[in-house]
């Protein structure tokens, strides 16, 4: 059977946990780890923000938080529902109950009532879909997320100008290995939409 390449990854290997922490003094939300990268949000203190985990096949319940860049963490914000970079020294534990990820769709690590506490069931999947894919392109909007699979968790951001490796071509997904971009590390691979990206000149 054909499968995807490497670090392609399916909605089944991912199963992204959030840590509810919220915000212990003023902060800014950017889109990338460090003071140098644009403000997407600003944030108040006692805003709420949800950590994020590794990446989960395994299905654990208490994934790993992942580590951090440059003393940033990825976290997404409650209020907006935006995700970007924040400094890990603003991050305080909160209670929890709310930090099931970006329209609900992963789950909280914690035991607070009134959110899933488990990754969603899902089935592996028997077959794959879409093509392999080669060449380069340039990503041609601002802040596009990367994606750990197609309409998945975001776990960076490529930007305006970044060039990219085709592998995999998907509907409306392409899977990208990195090749140049000031946001996310060279030879870094995930998913992002199609239309944010152009042939280069």
């Amino acid at each position: 059977m054909l499968r995807y390449p490497k670090g392609c990854f399916t909605q089944f290997e991912v199963n992204i946990g959030y840590y509810p922490n919220r915000i212990s003094r003023e902060a800014t939300l950017r889109d990338g780890p460090g003071e140098q990268f644009r403000i997407l949000q600003r944030l108040d203190a006692g805003q709420r923000v949800g950590r994020q985990s590794v990446r989960n096949p395994d299905r654990s319940r208490t994934p790993p938080r992942r580590d951090s860049r440059n003393r940033y963490a990825w976290v997404y914000a409650l209020q907006g529902g935006r995700a970007g970079w924040v400094r890990t020294d603003v991050l305080v534990p909160d209670a929890g109950g709310w930090a099931d990820g970006p329209a609900s769709a992963d789950f909280e690590v914690g035991s607070a009532p009134g959110v899933r506490h488990a990754p969603r069931s899902r089935q592996r999947p028997r077959f794959t879909l879409g093509r392999r894919a080669s060449g380069r392109r340039v990503v041609d909007q601002r802040d596009v997320y990367l994606r750990y699979a197609a309409r998945s968790a975001a776990f960076s951001y490529l930007d305006r100008g970044d060039v990219v490796a085709l592998h995999w071509r998907g509907r409306h997904y392409v899977c990208v290995e990195v090749i140049a971009s000031s946001h996310t590390p060279e030879g870094t691979r995930g998913w992002v939409a199609s239309a944010a990206l152009r042939a280069q000149r």
